[in-house]
């Protein structure tokens, strides 16, 4: 058959689709990946097929769906065709039995051969061809009643338009998308008045139309309001045929746009996102060669990003810092789940540390999320440094409190006994000097620390100075008990032994007192205080 001719050019087929449509057999291209590529409208009728459905699909998986249930059996069997089609093998003429969408069975011939070699070796044509197809073409043309059931269940909607534009014909699809029918627009302009009912956009429309629909032949999409008042986008196609009529093929891409214009939202969100972080975005598959990149606006490359496509990580990375992210790359994708690891690398001006996230993806690739960490690492090395000098700080203060703490406590602690034993010694004074039980008189007693300020006075060393406890406290002990003509120092020199003076109290008065001196010694017998006793001589 001449479509089956061997063909050198694989973008033949879509330069010549629109001829191939108008084959009177059905035609499905299959390229040298085993992939449905192209299927005509012929094919889309007798199988009973929509081409968008089956674009992509695997050969063996179209053959076994929609091909292999007509067979009738009187050729190859169907296990000797699949065999024939895994091995690229030429299928001969197999009849079948086919329904498609007109509902009427019919019989047709299936076959299947190689298509040329090189570029297109493996690639294949698979023809239906009806009986006596050939022989109507050369004399009364593609059958008529076929024609008809083509035209009026085609996938695409369909309006034939003379050279006056007028509508001749529209087809069932064309009332199922737009709700109209050609009594509804009998012409062109009646069309463009109903379908674009705004006067500014029907204008943009009409330039678009005669400049990129009916000159250039290129497909054009605008939204039409419908018969029922709803708002569809579609897709308008001219196709010229003879007498200067005009076949336009129609496709309600309204879905389609919403997806892509979804796709387009999200995708500048994405790159929004991207944008705002200063990281770099690496698509690498298995073996860690760059197969795409993404970087902020933020992002500082030493190099250009077209040098990273194509390479892999250790022809651009130290070796051990490559081998280290492979080892990664390797235990995220066998286990399906996300990793991250940091390493260092030197830069101009000094080595940086990087963190690197590894995400799987499909068919075996990842994305490598890289974060230069160098900032926050010498952060967190300063908050570290901060920290310990913090501690020796606190660890310095707290050695000072102790010890303080400890000198406090032994402090009071003889200053407890040495007031014990003065009162032991004054209750001994008193029974050697009143047997009869008589009151005692009572010492003033001044307790100081080795600098001579005063730790502890009592009440009757208040009533002789003059000084209350909260001013007595602190000050030395020259500023309490001011000898006349003598210094109080001179009594902690002279021992335990009692010497008689004359003091001036805060209020300026003179007393007569007897006055002793005694250290204070801790347990190792080191004076840590002194302590002063004041008799008043009645």
């Amino acid at each position: 058959m001449p479509i089956c001719r061997r063909t050198r050019n694989n973008s033949l087929l879509t330069v010549t689709s629109h001829l191939i449509d108008e084959l009177p057999c059905g035609v499905v291209y299959t390229d040298e990946r085993q992939a449905i590529r192209f299927v005509n409208r012929v094919a889309e009728a007798l199988l009973g097929i929509h081409r968008n459905r089956v674009l992509g699909m695997p050969a063996g998986a179209f053959f076994t769906r929609y091909v292999a249930p007509h067979l009738t059996g009187e050729g190859m069997h169907p296990e000797e065709i699949a065999d024939a089609l895994r091995s690229g093998r030429d299928v001969p003429a197999t009849p079948l039995l086919v329904t498609g969408t007109s509902g009427r069975g019919c019989r047709a011939e299936y076959a299947s051969r190689i298509v040329g070699d090189g570029a297109l070796g493996g690639a294949r044509l698979d023809t239906y061809t009806l009986p006596g197809a050939q022989e109507r073409r050369a004399s009364s043309g593609v059958d008529r009643d076929l024609f008809a059931s083509m035209l009026e269940n085609a996938p695409y909607a369909l309006l034939l338009v003379d050279a006056d534009g007028k509508c001749l014909y529209a087809n069932r699809t064309f009332t199922g998308i737009t709700a109209y029918t050609t009594e509804d627009v009998p012409d062109l302009a009646r069309w463009f008045a109903r379908a674009h009912p705004n006067p500014a956009y029907r204008t943009r429309v009409l330039e678009t139309w005669d400049e990129q629909i009916i000159r250039n032949r290129v497909s054009a999409s605008f939204s039409v309001v419908c018969r029922d008042g709803r708002i569809r986008e579609i897709e308008i196609r001219a196709t010229e045929l003879d007498y200067g009529m005009h076949l336009l093929t129609l496709l309600d891409v309204t879905e389609r746009t919403a997806v892509a214009e979804q796709l387009v939202q999200t995708a500048a969100e994405l790159q929004a996102v991207i944008d705002a972080f200063p990281d770099l975005y690496l698509r690498v598959n298995f073996d860690g060669t760059i197969l795409d990149f993404r970087m902020g606006e933020a992002t500082d490359l030493e190099v250009a990003p077209q040098f990273l496509l194509g390479r892999r990580l250790r022809d651009i990375l130290p070796e051990e810092t490559a081998l280290t992210l492979q080892t990664a790359i390797v235990r995220v994708l066998d286990a399906d789940a996300p990793a991250s690891l940091e390493f260092a690398l030197p830069i101009t001006g000094g080595q940086r540390s990087f963190e690197a996230r590894l995400v799987p993806l499909r068919e075996r690739q990842l994305m490598v999320i890289l974060r230069d960490i160098t900032e926050r690492r010498c952060a967190e090395e300063e908050l570290r440094r901060y920290r310990e000098h913090l501690e020796e700080l606190v660890q310095e203060r707290t050695a000072e409190l102790e010890a303080a703490n400890q000198q406090l406590r032994r402090l009071l602690h003889y200053i407890e006994m040495t007031e014990r034993k003065a009162a032991e010694d004054s209750l001994r004074q008193c029974d050697a000097i009143c047997p009869d039980d008589s009151i005692a008189p009572e010492d003033g007693v001044i307790t100081t620390d080795l600098a001579g300020e005063i730790v502890l006075i009592n009440a009757v060393a208040e009533d002789l100075t003059g000084f209350s406890r909260e001013e007595a406290t602190g000050r030395t002990i020259d500023d309490v008990v001011v000898l006349i003509g003598e210094d109080s120092r001179d009594l902690f020199a002279a021992g335990a032994a009692e010497k008689e003076a004359v003091i001036a109290a805060k209020d300026g008065s003179h007393r007569t007192v007897i006055l002793a001196g005694e250290p204070v010694l801790d347990a190792d017998g080191a004076a840590i205080g002194f302590i002063l006793t004041l008799r008043a001589i009645r």
